[in-house]
């Protein structure tokens, strides 16, 4: 990895479609329960206050944070655990395996995205 984009932060892990197991759950949160099967994808936070995030479309803000690259303490999802804010942990439908879901994290809502905010 040699940071062309010059965002990494190292220590670096790289890995954005991650599919796992909740192995704790913060004080406060009450939509996931140790054991459940989740998923998350390359935005871990946005600034909340922006156009864009008021909007609904938070995963254009100009203040992404992103799982691997960038400002934060996660450092990516090849590594075997990684702590992430629940509001970007995505609960996985029961019957579909990891490696069908984990690309959704990333090319999948890179179509959906569109597709919803344009044409659905």
């Amino acid at each position: 990895i040699d940071n062309a984009w010059g965002v990494a932060s190292f220590p670096l892990v790289p890995g954005h479609e991650i599919v796992g197991r909740v192995v704790a759950v913060g004080e406060g949160v009450g939509r996931f329960q140790i054991g459940e099967a989740v998923a998350i994808g390359v935005q871990r936070g946005s600034c909340g206050s922006c156009s864009c995030c008021l909007s609904g479309m938070d995963n254009v803000c100009a203040k992404i944070l992103k799982t691997y690259a960038g400002l934060g303490n996660d450092r990516g999802g090849f590594a075997k655990v990684i702590r992430f804010p629940s509001r970007w942990i995505f609960k996985c439908p029961s019957g579909l395996r990891a490696e069908h879901i984990a690309p959704l994290m990333c090319a999948g809502i890179t179509v959906f995205s569109p597709l919803k905010r344009f044409l659905l």
